[in-house]
């Protein structure tokens, strides 16, 4: 959590930021708050141009050999290089802003989601765990001529009478220990339970009481990413966590060409095997981080869409992508995770979260468990954002579902420099609407090597607001006479450039191009519309939604102001927004540990409608008219309606006099 709050004001522009996680750094918070400071290395450090006037606070900044000992001695430090201690005052110097001042811009009173964050479920640390599968210490009294019933009848009693837990069976290689494990723990023992609606099991036996070295794992299969969290399942404390790419990559980035890949003979083998040898990685990394045996973990709780959880059951998927779009099952058994290959004792179970329909699976309904809103009287939207668009809208009474086509261009695929978030990728981006300079921030603050998808709609965002490409997505080719920055590329198309050669890890300029936006915009215009749908097939606009969260990996990070900027969400309060994170992760957290949380993931998954959008007429009409920037309808956005007329006339005022 953060230690305290502090606040950063930035001069002539008398813009103030609060400032709620430590060691912040300051050209970012110039970029959230608005203040342009010129910045074309990413925050590498490397161009010098992002120097800035410490006038008074407390602060911690790297010399660097783009300021001089006297500039030092007055305060100037990169922005990049400065991070903040506490409240300060900062004067951006001519020389760093290029301009004598900014279009208005029309912005939420929002924090941004760098400077705060909500957890799901937290409500949550402070009950005991109730898992579905439970570590019962038992003091049994030993045998005697008086009562002689047998080691397990004995066993038995001790678990009803302790736990409340009847229609007890157990395992055959339970039945074999228990004569020398509970004389070897004097009687004092620790029995591992499953239940389940067939009754209680018990599955494993140890001396002594172990109830403190019970733990779950939560898994997330994404089609890009796997993550793992490992949780002590008596304390439910988070201990470890880890995440790798998903080894099927190499057969699809998307669900549809994977599935297609399934379909060849050893396709399925070999897609399933790549899953599981991910899933065994990133086990090796949070066991070897934790110190915890393999031994003792009880289960694993897992969640993927249901194209993901079949390749990784090894169920063949073909029948998903045909009409008229039929899973193999939405609820699936529990079984021991070995059966899989995966690297666990086969004591160890797993269990997955329940799918909805075809392209709607557990990772929705883990994250529509993580985020309550299956409990409350809010009309939600639930988007999950990432190789595709998953979206739920409702609330405890009702909700209906869709999966919308996005595409793979949030997450670099079909853009010519495009990238997965990961270091060198620039992440954030603002366009200087009088001279077209960029400032730029990349992951990690290093060179650029190329856009990730929020950098991408903030730079189409900032292009569109800046006057540099139309409401189509094509560029104003007039400004090739004011700015060098937009161009005729070589392949034919125009473009504008982010970052000279010299400025990247590259080997040439970084660029964004016509076919890069029109392939953005085609992502967007299939997850707004896909919104649209559902909110017309139960009668309802966008102006009755209450909460919009966005969840996923990508998700996250988007700058909702430049996503209602291009269209991607609908225009509203930007309070009502909020960021869940991985909330798959989040559920299958909380179903590892909570016995309801299991029983109201499956009641979750039975009361979403899911409608087909590849069958629905309005669904095209919807996407057609959402393919313009930020839409055709401009009713639905009447602030951006009035930031383009503002564009529009101050360009013709303040621009080039050629």
């Amino acid at each position: 959590m953060p230690e305290k709050k502090c606040t950063v004001k930035f001069l002539p522009d008398d813009v103030s930021i609060d400032v709620f996680a430590q060691d912040e750094n300051l050209l970012r918070l110039a970029i959230v708050s608005g203040v342009h400071v010129n910045a074309s290395c990413g925050g590498a450090g490397t161009c010098g141009k992002c120097k800035v006037k410490i006038l008074e606070g407390e602060y911690d900044s790297e010399p660097s050999a783009k300021i001089s000992d006297e500039q030092w001695e007055e305060g100037y430090r990169l922005a990049c290089r400065t991070k903040v201690k506490g409240d300060l005052v900062v004067e951006i110097p001519i020389e760093s802003r290029h301009e004598k001042g900014v279009l208005s811009r029309v912005r939420g009173d929002k924090q941004d989601h760098i400077l705060a964050e909500k957890r799901w479920g937290a409500e949550y640390d402070t009950v005991p765990p109730q898992p579905i599968v439970k570590k019962c210490f038992l003091s049994l009294e030993p045998p005697s001529a008086d009562d002689n019933i047998s080691d397990m009848g004995r066993l038995g009693q001790a678990i009803k009478r302790e736990y409340g837990l009847e229609n007890l069976s157990s395992d055959l290689s339970v039945l074999r220990e228990i004569p020398s494990i509970v004389r070897e723990g004097e009687w004092r023992v620790t029995a591992t339970v499953v239940s389940t609606a067939c009754g209680n099991r018990i599955v494993r036996i140890e001396a002594g009481d172990t109830r403190e070295s019970a733990y779950a794992l939560a898994i997330d299969i994404g089609t890009t990413t796997i993550h793992v969290q490992l949780l002590n399942a008596y304390t439910g404390k988070r201990l470890a966590r880890g995440a790798e790419y998903n080894a099927q990559m190499s057969m699809g980035e998307d669900v549809i060409t994977r599935i297609i890949h399934a379909l060849k003979p050893g396709g399925l083998e070999v897609l399933q095997k790549r899953a599981v040898k991910t899933v065994n990685e990133v086990l090796d990394e949070v066991f070897e981080k934790s110190g915890v045996s393999r031994e003792d973990v009880t289960h694993a709780v897992f969640a993927g869409n249901t194209t993901m959880t079949q390749l990784m059951l090894g169920v063949y998927p073909k029948y998903i992508r045909e009409a008229p779009y039929v899973p193999a099952a939405n609820q699936l058994p529990v079984f021991p995770a070995a059966e899989l290959g995966i690297n666990l004792p086969a004591t160890t179970l797993a269990h997955f979260m329940s799918c909805v329909a075809s392209y709607v699976g557990g990772d929705i309904t883990a994250g529509v468990l993580a985020t309550e809103m299956h409990l409350g009287d809010e009309l939600t939207l639930f988007m999950d954002v990432g190789t595709n668009g998953e979206i739920v809208i409702g609330n405890k009474d009702w909700m209906v579902s869709a999966s919308a086509s996005a595409g793979p261009a949030f997450e670099g695929g079909g853009v010519k420099f495009g990238m997965r978030a990961s270091y060198g990728a620039i992440e954030q981006v603002r366009v200087n609407p009088l001279d077209f300079e960029p400032m730029i921030m990349t992951i990690g603050q290093v060179k650029p090597k190329g856009i990730c998808g929020s950098g991408m709609i903030d730079c189409i965002a900032e292009l569109q607001q800046a006057g540099v490409i139309s409401q189509n997505g094509k560029f104003n080719r007039d400004l090739a006479e004011c700015t060098w920055r937009v161009r005729e590329g070589e392949e034919g198309g125009w473009e504008y450039v982010i970052c000279r050669e010299e400025e990247t890890q590259l080997d040439e300029d970084l660029t964004i191009t016509e076919p890069d936006i029109d392939n953005l915009i085609r992502t967007k215009a299939s997850i707004y519309s896909a919104c649209a749908v559902l909110l017309k097939s139960v009668g309802l606009e966008f102006s009755d939604i209450q909460r919009i969260i966005i969840a996923g990996g990508f998700g996250q990070y988007i700058d909702v102001e430049k996503a209602m900027t291009i269209g991607l969400l609908p225009e509203v309060d930007p309070s009502i927004v909020s960021y869940g994170g991985n909330t798959s992760l989040e559920g299958c957290r909380l179903a590892c540990l909570y016995m309801d949380k299991v029983e109201q993931s499956e009641q979750i998954a039975s009361m979403i409608t899911n409608i087909e959008l590849s069958v629905s007429n309005l669904y095209m009409d919807e996407y057609v008219a959402a393919l313009f920037l930020p839409h055709t309808r401009m009713e639905e956005f009447p602030i951006r309606a009035k930031m383009l007329e503002m564009t529009k006339k101050t360009l013709a005022e303040a621009r080039c006099d050629k």
